[in-house]
């Protein structure tokens, strides 16, 4: 390769990686941050645990479980679906809150009554 075409390629990547780096900070401003440390789906909240009694009580018993590397999927009644940590000091923690079309008539809503189905209006204003 010539010294020509190598100046070219190297200056052509270093626009690429500055024109990338401008742009994923200039999106990251423009997105609102919402803290969701409050929220719940039909009182289930991230990173509470499926050993807690409070969970325990609410949801009875596991279904099911699906084992997963680094996850454990737990089908609940009322058809909710959980993923949870399946290792370590945070064995058992929520990490997601997963619902599907037998959920969707179904009462599981978050703290402030946003529910699926609901249009963009009414989750803005809530």
């Amino acid at each position: 390769m010539s010294k020509k075409r190598l100046t070219l390629s190297t200056s052509i990547l270093l626009i690429g990686v500055l024109v990338f780096n401008y742009f994923s900070a200039y999106s990251a401003k423009l997105t609102k941050s919402t803290n969701l440390s409050n929220e719940s789906i039909g009182g289930v909240k991230i990173h509470e645990s499926i050993h807690d009694r409070r969970f325990i009580t609410q949801y009875d018993k596991r279904l099911t479980k699906e084992d997963n590397d680094e996850y454990d999927y737990y089908h609940w009644k009322g058809g909710l679906e959980t993923a949870s940590i399946n290792s370590g000091k945070d064995e058992g923690s929520i990490i997601r809150v997963i619902t599907d079309k037998k959920t969707f008539d179904n009462p599981l809503h978050t703290a402030k009554g946003v529910k699926l189905g609901d249009t963009k209006e009414k989750v803005l204003s809530l």
